[in-house]
């Protein structure tokens, strides 16, 4: 660069006071230690015939924490994007799946120590001539530090902050009645591109139709929420939506509806062949508790082109597994699979 005898600027930088005031707190404060309490197991089975069981709250802490305990009913459910989530129906007590009536737990508040354990214990008490089945509820432990450290900082702007961490933890809990077994069936399956094909708005106008046969209503409409008679383009044939000239991940619709007096936990694989070359592979954990419209996304190992799947077979298959159940605990059932090429119309 040439040389220039012009004298450099310089530029003044203007904060607002209330950003000043934030930055000297975050160098004066303290790094806090660690108060999330530790929770364990994060799943409750309750066996047939069996009393009750035990959650131990662990507080790694340096100051002493409350424990408050409640029972609720919930499960999950996918919505209108085919997305899981925990829903908690208003008839939570009456629903005909709830063990909360005849759960308790104890102590329900309790304090503990820095670096103690409690127990909580969890007893099953259900009705005579209770039907065969799966029962839930959730335990939601919600831990408080007792003491609320404070720290306020004197400037123009007041800034006063207060140091608390509370923390909340629902453990889906499972009670069993008798022998309850739990099956999944594939009604429909399709792939949504994400490089031009299928919107989750046409998917949904595409999954019109498919009758549902689970619990919760689900004679009445579909799980995706809309009606109809027919399925135009998810067909039980094979025949699936035609994808974008080129893309790098498959998404795949598919609805399952669950068979058995149980929640289905376990783990689903999905595969893409074409000419005995795998195009793409997932298993993820899967779980249902009534019939519904579920996605699982597929990373093809390589871009491909619409002719490149022409013909690709599509399968799907349940595995009786799951990372947060030992595979003794999961419920008894028949293996779910589904085959289909993909082929264009």
């Amino acid at each position: 660069m040439p040389h220039t005898d012009r004298a450099p600027i310089h530029r003044r930088h203007f904060f607002p006071k209330w950003l000043l005031a934030t930055l000297c707190l975050a160098l004066l404060l303290p790094a806090a230690p660690s108060m999330a309490a530790q929770v364990a197991p994060n799943v409750v089975l309750i066996g047939s015939g069996e009393r009750g069981a035990q959650v131990t709250v662990h507080n790694p802490g340096l100051s002493p924490i409350e424990v408050e305990v409640t029972l609720t009913f919930g499960y999950e459910d996918s919505d209108e994007e085919d997305k899981v989530r925990t829903v908690y129906p208003e008839d939570g007590t009456t629903h005909d799946k709830s063990a909360v009536n005849w759960l308790r737990v104890y102590p329900q508040r309790v304090i503990v120590g820095p670096g103690a354990r409690q127990a909580l214990r969890l007893f099953s008490r259900p009705p005579q001539g209770l039907a065969e089945g799966e029962y839930w509820a959730r335990m939601q432990v919600q831990t408080r530090p007792t003491e609320m450290p404070s720290r306020a900082v004197e400037s123009t702007d007041e800034v006063r902050v207060r140091v608390g961490v509370t923390t909340r933890q629902r453990i889906p809990v499972f009670v069993r009645i008798g022998e309850p077994e739990a099956s999944l069936r594939f009604t429909h399956v399709g792939p949504l591109l994400d490089d031009g094909g299928m919107s989750p708005e046409a998917a949904k106008a595409e999954g019109e139709g498919s009758e549902g046969e689970g619990e919760d209503g689900l004679e009445e409409h579909n799980e995706d929420g809309s009606e109809g008679e027919d399925d135009a383009s998810l067909q039980e044939d094979g025949a699936l939506p035609a994808p974008a000239a080129k893309t790098s991940e498959l998404i795949v619709r598919y609805r399952a509806d669950l068979e058995g007096s149980g929640a289905f936990l376990g783990m689903l694989n999905a595969r893409l062949f074409k000419e005995g070359k795998i195009l793409a592979e997932e298993t993820v954990p899967i779980a249902f508790f009534n019939s519904g419209w579920r996605r699982i996304r597929l990373s093809l190992f390589e871009e491909m082109e619409r002719d490149d799947l022409e013909g690709a077979l599509l399968t799907l298959e349940t595995l009786r597994d799951h990372p947060a159940i030992q595979t003794r605990q999961l419920l008894p059932g028949t293996q779910a699979r589904w085959e289909a090429p993909i082929r264009f119309d």
